[in-house]
């Protein structure tokens, strides 16, 4: 394992990453119309989780690990597989994906405060 990932405050992180992650997955998969507080509870869980992972990705940004930049060249892929342009930057993508989680709360009138 790298310097990187065996730091306790980037562990502590992935593990609330993995714990939002799940959380999400089972607010998404448990029902098939959602209420409008369970609609509200998924777009705060998501604003939480985009901020955590944008926090991640500038820490493996900064480092000089080579397990770290591997990984965010395995996150760029696995962004472009699912249809993210090559020409966007991750940067730019976490910028959209606030920007769309945004929209979302605006619509169901839930705060910009995560």
């Amino acid at each position: 394992m790298s310097n990187f990932f065996s730091s306790e405050v980037v562990l502590k992180e992935l593990k609330e990453i993995h714990f939002l992650q799940n959380r999400l997955q089972k607010i998404f998969l448990s029902s098939s119309s959602f209420s409008h507080e369970e609609k509200v509870e998924f777009i705060s869980l998501l604003k939480i989780l985009v901020e955590k992972q944008e926090i991640m990705y500038f820490r493996m940004k900064l480092s000089n690990d080579e397990e770290t930049q591997d990984l965010i060249e395995q996150i760029r892929q696995n962004a472009i597989a699912l249809g993210i342009s090559p020409k966007i930057t991750l940067d730019a993508m976490f910028k959209q994906m606030k920007e769309s989680i945004n929209l979302m709360g605006k619509k169901l009138d839930v705060g910009d405060d995560p």
